[in-house]
């Protein structure tokens, strides 16, 4: 346990800014391009990838910032803004692309979620 815990602070902060990363190339793509590139059709799906995404940068954010006192209520504060920033982006300037409030209660439970899982983490670690 203790390796995998070395390991995933090791590479923290190259997750945190893959992950980024993918959301943000992901949501700002044009919607012609996404429906060329899906292959799962579920209904809802984007919902589950919004949900995801947002789980793994409010995990991996929090563990790059983990000595850092309140980091949790920052990384929950600068997504939240993200995924606004990305909804409103979206709206304004993608054709094709809409703001849509089920994405950001998405984002918001993903990222919730993923602090939750590194508190829980950050709990089993210490004893």
């Amino acid at each position: 346990m203790k390796l995998i815990a070395l390991l995933v602070k090791k590479y923290a902060l190259g997750l945190a800014l893959l992950f980024t990363g993918i959301t943000i190339a992901g949501s700002l793509m044009p919607s012609d391009n996404l429906s060329s590139t899906r292959f799962i059709e579920i209904p809802h799906f984007d919902k589950v990838v919004h949900f995801t995404m947002y789980m793994l940068m409010g995990l991996s954010w929090c563990t790059v910032f983990h000595n850092w006192k309140k980091s949790i209520y920052w990384v929950f504060g600068l997504l939240f803004i993200l995924g606004l920033g990305l909804e409103i982006l979206q709206f304004y300037f993608l054709t094709g692309r809409f703001f849509e409030i089920p994405d950001l209660i998405a984002n918001i439970t993903g990222s919730i979620l993923g602090i939750i899982i590194f508190l829980m983490w950050i709990k089993r670690t210490t004893r």
